[in-house]
């Protein structure tokens, strides 16, 4: 993988944690994640949102909800949304995020 693709995909997994945590309870279904991460400059196909959310609960960042598809932020996945611990794929936040 090139830089590019891996830099992007690191920094969209990051927004993906960042959106949950700013949202109720840490949650968000999909239909309105999805057009959120692409406001946000992630242009991204619904295949890979589901992949990337996919990597996300294998590292047990956040859960998903097949039924509802719905995503939450776990609380690992807050630590590493706010930058106070860190998991290899996803980017670090900068100070501001």
């Amino acid at each position: 993988m090139n830089a590019a693709i891996r830099i992007a995909q690191e920094m969209r997994r990051l927004a993906i944690l960042l959106t949950l945590s700013l949202s109720s309870q840490y949650r968000q279904p999909l239909a309105v994640l999805h057009p959120t991460l692409i406001e946000m400059g992630h242009s991204i196909s619904d295949a890979r949102l589901r992949g990337d959310v996919s990597w996300l609960v294998e590292t047990g960042l956040i859960a998903f909800d097949e039924a509802s598809e719905v995503a939450t932020l776990t609380m690992f996945g807050r630590d590493v949304a706010l930058g106070t611990a860190s998991v290899s794929g996803v980017a670090k936040p900068r100070p501001g995020d």
